[in-house]
């Protein structure tokens, strides 16, 4: 029987058991250092906090995980044969696809190499001395298959009630205006019908303005 694997999780936001679920069949144990950023922090504007949470791990391999990201079977896999095979990289690329009404939300580039996510503790920091940098790896960097998924809401009527709850509705003139630039930076008018809807939604309310509740 082999030795269990340890892995380290390092968990920007609410991150639960229920995230890495399909991690747990192959790392044994998982630690988990908690990480009080906003959420949808960029890493690089927390190179102080990140790197305390990397030297405080204890095991040599460690995940990188954000507040609703979800590891897929397959990318849990692909993490166990990275860390345990023969060393090709010292760290690893790990894409986020957002998913909204169970299909993929399409509102950024068209292609991600992910960011840095899964990485060896004595391999990977981020320098403090440079400005909006990504994480320095002293040797290669390789990027998984695999995803993370990270959900939203599972239907438009969800999404709608949610805002409407929290937000302030716009003017018909302002929702359209709203709607079509964004309709054009992330070009979803060539025949992404889940993000336009997503847009058109979004478009309909002004969160700044929302009264705290």
């Amino acid at each position: 029987m082999s030795p269990p694997v340890p892995l380290t999780l390092i968990a920007v936001g609410n991150v639960t058991a229920e995230n890495v679920s399909e991690l747990t069949p192959f790392f044994e144990p998982i630690e988990q250092i908690d990480l009080p950023l906003e959420r949808g922090a960029v890493l690089s504007e927390s190179k102080g906090e990140v790197n305390r949470a990397l030297a405080a791990a204890a095991s040599p391999w460690i995940l990188i995980l954000r507040n609703r990201e979800t590891v897929s079977a397959p990318l849990a896999s692909e993490i166990f044969r990275a860390v345990t095979s023969a060393r090709t990289a010292w760290a690893y690329r790990i894409r986020s696809l957002t998913l909204y009404r169970n299909r993929p939300l399409e509102l950024g580039p068209a292609r991600d190499e992910g960011e840095v996510r899964l990485v060896h503790q004595r391999h990977c920091r981020f320098d403090p001395r440079l400005r909006g940098s990504e994480m320095k790896v002293e040797g290669p960097v390789i990027r998984l298959h695999g995803v993370l998924e990270s959900r939203t809401f599972a239907s438009s009527l969800e999404h709608r009630n949610h805002l409407e709850r929290k937000g302030v509705p716009h003017s018909l003139l302002r929702r359209l205006l709203l709607f079509a630039k964004n309709a054009l930076l992330t070009r979803a008018w060539l025949g992404k019908t889940n993000t336009l809807v997503w847009l058109w939604i979004e478009a309909g309310y002004d969160m700044a303005d929302a009264p705290d509740t």
